[in-house]
């Protein structure tokens, strides 16, 4: 008998044999290369082939840029500046290991459409697979922030 394949993993098979196998739409970056810039212009999906990637957030009134993402290979960034048309980077995305890259843009024309529908239709299953692993990663993140307040030694009562 055999084990049924979850629809996620059948669609993300296709997006990415479709979309993301382009030899003129891959790249490789070493590793320290800045990908993004938070609030710089972008109208691309990446698709992280091979490395490590880091996303930053800065905040207007911290010097340091906290850091709200960790991608390895498998996985898609540039998800909101892409589908929600905003072209403004919302990290900055740096480059943790040698990567390779994989990439489509505004312009790109969605394949078959008539049968798989519009570009974001066909992304559907892994932009809400993207929203869940982010809700995920940030109750994680609270989590451990107050596993460690909780621990704090200071100040004592």
């Amino acid at each position: 008998m055999s084990v049924p394949v979850p629809q996620r993993d059948v669609a993300l098979a296709r997006v990415v044999s479709v979309y993301f196998n382009d030899p003129d739409r891959q790249f490789s970056v070493p590793k320290g290369t800045e990908i993004l810039k938070q609030d710089g212009f972008n109208d691309r999906l990446y698709y992280l082939k091979s490395g490590l990637i880091t996303g930053y957030h800065e905040q207007d009134d911290e010097e340091e840029a906290s850091e709200v993402f960790q991608l390895e290979p498998g996985n898609f960034f540039g998800v909101h500046s892409f589908f929600a048309r905003t072209l403004t980077a919302s990290t900055t995305v740096v480059a943790e290991t040698d990567c390779e890259l994989a990439w489509i843009d505004v312009k790109t024309k969605a394949e078959d459409e008539l049968v798989y529908g519009s570009i974001a239709a066909q992304f559907m299953p892994i932009i809400i697979d993207e929203l869940a692993k982010r809700q995920q990663r940030t109750s994680f993140a609270a989590q451990a922030r107050e596993r460690a307040m909780k621990n704090s030694t200071w100040p004592k009562k």
